[in-house]
């Protein structure tokens, strides 16, 4: 089974700052706790629209802040935004279509891989120098712009500006984004799935990591 999450972290050392930011949006959602001056939060959006940033937080919102996406075999996403205003983005998709040449998806076995052409595809905007001056008082700041300008990096050649991507493999994985722009919740982190697996008391499972309350808005 395929996770799809969708999550949003607030780049701010105190859990209330998401609170508020949730209550001032009359957007009912919950809040993780913080973690290297990061905290994630999930929102109740259906599922036409929880796939895209949700434009009633981002009247509200004051700080830097990050939506996240990864839907897995189908590919993944992150935008950060600077109040309402999207500074950067990058998303990296699966070439479905582009790898297979006369696939009939009533038979599987009619799949021909297409080797000329790149397996994933690239896009994003930059505006690194807003992202700079936006980040500039976070925690590991160089990580986060060093993750961001590869990431620019990437589209460039994709675009044919820089120097030739491998085919096959993906340039930028989901993993490595998160670790290195220091996001700590985001496996199989979604409204949906916080929903399903809370407890009583509001506690969340989160495997490995421990059990923790969550602030309810």
């Amino acid at each position: 089974m395929s996770q799809f999450s969708t999550s949003y972290h607030l780049i701010t050392s105190n859990q209330q700052d998401a609170v508020e930011l949730l209550k001032d949006a009359n957007l009912h959602g919950y809040v993780f706790p913080e973690k290297e001056g990061i905290v994630t939060f999930v929102i109740e959006q259906d599922q036409t629209s929880e796939f895209n940033c949700c434009e009633q937080l981002l009247i509200y919102n004051t700080k830097p802040l990050v939506f996240y996406i990864n839907a897995e075999d189908h590919g993944w996403s992150y935008e950060i935004y600077d109040k309402n205003e999207c500074i950067v983005s990058y998303a990296s998709y699966f070439n479905e279509e582009g790898l297979t040449e006369g696939y009939d998806y009533d038979d599987p076995e009619s799949f021909v891989p297409n080797e000329d052409i790149n397996y994933y595809i690239y896009n994003g905007s930059f505006q690194i120098e807003r992202a700079k001056e936006l980040l500039k008082n976070s925690k590991e700041y160089k990580k986060k712009i060093a993750i961001i300008e590869k990431s620019k990096v990437i589209v460039d050649s994709q675009n044919g500006l820089e120097s030739t991507l491998s085919l096959k493999d993906e340039a930028l994985e989901s993993y490595e984004f998160v670790k290195e722009f220091g996001i700590f919740f985001y496996e199989w982190v979604s409204y949906h799935y916080v929903e399903m697996d809370l407890k009583e008391d509001h506690i969340f499972d989160y495997g490995s990591f421990g059990k923790f309350p969550l602030l309810v808005v």
